[in-house]
């Protein structure tokens, strides 16, 4: 796991990443249904596998960007709230109660260790993050550490934790101590438009295979998306599993507009090579004439993200047909529209295989909401 397929050319390489994502993916069916759940919890956490594929260079190359994003979802099923025997969900106050008896537990080991009385007399809430465990945890000697995670029962033996490192049992206290932001806190960071990035990343969005290549994978390839299964773990789950496959295709369809249009405007660099120039046409995309960015709202309580972003976006229809003028004339308060800073291929040519990004010089997409459409 740690170094087998990390980026290596040979087919070796590729078909043991490939036996790491489908078992991966099984492991995900096993936990996302209470019959298996139940008994396969024990089994995943006795493994230690989410603690030993945090830090794997194979998960941090650009090959195993599958691979994280299951290790991810895995991650997810396994911090599920819902109890594994009975089914009831759990409500996020039990489950915040129950993560801080786990720290205030590890507080008392930390207690008699000499160096550790930082740790243990700090507030919980300085404590729940990686970055704090890490540094608290990483000055002390591997037995020493070792120690500890086996008097926590995080490890079998002394023995087995020294075997796994500081870096594997620094990893290990962090999957188990560390804190993880609930469903409902997760949804809400998460961006109402699809920016540059989440469109074109083949682990959220596959490409439309082509005969060739749905013949070689057969239809099998693993994918980090939730499954619609018969069952269910809580009804929330169900929501979840309905909301990220709604938003993944609605992130389809907006890639394909946008791939439309930029293909159909075809950017290339200024002559100057300051700017760009557009040498096509797209029926419902235009060039901006002018960009203010007038207000940037303070976050919300609680929140990292602006309350709100207000801009004037100037587009000319002069020159284009009736029809198309009167189709932006159409514009009203609320309807979406999206704003694209495009470059234009490189100079020097863009790879066959690079990804629509690159090739076309897409440099950041925005999803905006009108407030007010004037004509002048």
């Amino acid at each position: 796991l740690g170094r087998g397929g990390g980026g290596g050319g040979g087919g070796g390489g590729d078909g043991l990443a490939r036996y790491l994502e489908v078992s991966l993916e099984l492991f995900i069916d096993l936990m996302a249904q209470l019959p298996t759940r139940r008994f396969f919890h024990a089994v995943l956490a006795d493994s230690q596998l989410l603690a030993r594929s945090r830090d794997s260079p194979h998960a941090a190359s650009e090959r195993g960007r599958l691979f994280g994003r299951l290790c991810t979802l895995l991650r997810d099923y396994d911090k599920f709230a819902v109890d594994d025997h009975s089914g009831a969900a759990v409500p996020d106050a039990e489950q915040r109660a129950a993560a801080c008896e786990r720290l205030l537990s590890l507080q008392r080991l930390a207690f008699e260790v000499d160096s550790l009385k930082p740790f243990a007399l700090a507030h919980l809430s300085s404590l729940d993050s990686p970055p704090a465990l890490r540094a608290h945890f990483a000055s002390l000697p591997p037995a020493a550490l070792a120690a500890l995670c086996e008097r926590a029962g995080l490890v079998r033996s002394a023995a087995d934790g020294e075997a796994l490192g500081t870096s594997g049992l620094l990893s290990l206290l962090i999957e188990t101590f560390a804190k993880v932001p609930s469903q409902r806190e997760a949804i809400g960071a998460m961006p109402l438009y699809p920016d540059e990035s989440t469109p074109w990343d083949e682990a959220l969005v596959p490409p439309p295979p082509d005969r060739e290549g749905a013949a070689s994978l057969g239809g099998s390839a693993p994918l980090a998306l939730p499954k619609l299964n018969l069952q269910f773990l809580t009804l929330h789950d169900y929501l979840l599993r309905n909301f990220a496959l709604f938003r993944l295709e609605a992130t389809h369809e907006i890639k394909e507009d946008v791939q439309d249009a930029v293909r159909r405007l075809a950017p290339r660099p200024a002559p100057g090579g300051e700017g760009v120039t557009f040498a096509g046409w797209a029926r419902m995309a235009l060039p901006l004439d002018d960009f203010k960015l007038f207000k940037v709202g303070r976050p919300r309580l609680g929140e990292l993200a602006p309350s709100e972003v207000r801009a004037e976006a100037i587009v000319s229809t002069r020159g284009c047909r009736a029809d198309v003028a009167a189709e932006w004339s159409g514009l009203r308060r609320h309807d979406v529209v999206f704003l694209l800073s495009v470059s234009g291929p490189p100079a020097s040519g863009a790879p066959a295989a690079a990804p629509f990004p690159v090739a076309c010089g897409l440099a950041s997409l925005r999803g905006a909401e009108g407030v007010q459409v004037s004509d002048e």
